[in-house]
């Protein structure tokens, strides 16, 4: 029994490599060079360092971002400004390799809606949660828990020691651009993209006749639920729902319907 579990903790870790590493083989940094600030910066760790694309391990070679501690600022932070909406799945985050490289660790990846440095009551979803000490020079990759949709992105000390501070010398950003087509995301976090005239074959798990924005929240609900078909009704918002589960294979054309996929 014991080799048993063993072996699948060994095929679970095995596919969530294989698809951390099918996301970056098949993704863009959607991080490089996009607008960034921070609470502030030290001895010239600006914070367009952060996304530059170098990812040099040396302080010296103008790639690490530095943000020491102060009395105004006990906890340091490092944002990045997206310039749309996307479905973030991963970050990877570079550390410093030549000197205290100690300092990355215990830190927070949270994404906004709307940007916390001028709206102090965004609310954050939370990426991932990083509580260990990043490797002297590694590259450190953290899937999101659960896909989180946002502009903004910030990564922020959770725990700061003496003579600490934020650094880090690169950040990458993984994910897909949203699409408002159906927008649940206030009342639930999700969105979902259209696909025009196709709809997902299979059994549905259930079905409802209501809006696109009702089918929508009722498949947030719903862990197994992959998204839905919706057949319009003529001249109303209604129409006719079928939630979907995980497909096994790509929606179908169908003229007189629409598929919505559940990306965030």
């Amino acid at each position: 029994m014991s080799y048993d579990r063993n072996q699948v903790l060994w095929t679970c870790l095995l596919t969530l490599e294989s698809l951390v590493s099918a996301v970056q083989a098949t993704s863009e940094n959607i991080a490089q060079s996009k607008p960034v600030s921070s609470s502030h910066y030290s001895y010239g760790g600006v914070p367009e360092r952060g996304n530059d694309g170098n990812f040099d391990g040396r302080f010296g070679g103008g790639s690490c971002v530095l943000g020491e501690k102060t009395l105004a600022d006990p906890f340091p932070w490092w944002q990045i400004n997206l310039q749309a909406p996307y479905c973030v799945e991963l970050v990877a985050i570079t550390n410093r390799a030549d000197a205290f490289q100690w300092r990355l660790h215990n830190f927070t990846v949270s994404v906004y809606i709307e940007d916390p440095t001028t709206t102090p009551t965004a609310e954050a979803k939370v990426c991932a949660v990083y509580p260990g000490t990043v490797g002297a020079g590694a590259r450190e990759v953290l899937p999101c828990g659960s896909r989180v949709r946002g502009q903004y992105l910030r990564i922020q000390k959770n725990e700061m020691r003496f003579d600490d501070a934020l650094q880090f010398c690169e950040l990458e950003i993984y994910g897909t651009e949203s699409s408002l087509d159906v927008d649940t995301s206030p009342r639930t976090g999700s969105f979902f993209s259209k696909t025009p005239a196709h709809r997902l074959a299979g059994t549905p798990l259930s079905q409802r006749v209501g809006t696109r924005i009702q089918c929508g929240l009722s498949c947030d609900q719903i862990p197994r639920c992959f998204g839905f078909n919706f057949q319009a009704e003529l001249h109303s918002s209604k129409g006719h729902c079928e939630l979907m589960l995980n497909p096994g294979s790509d929606p179908v054309h169908d003229p007189s319907w629409n598929w919505y996929h559940k990306r965030c």
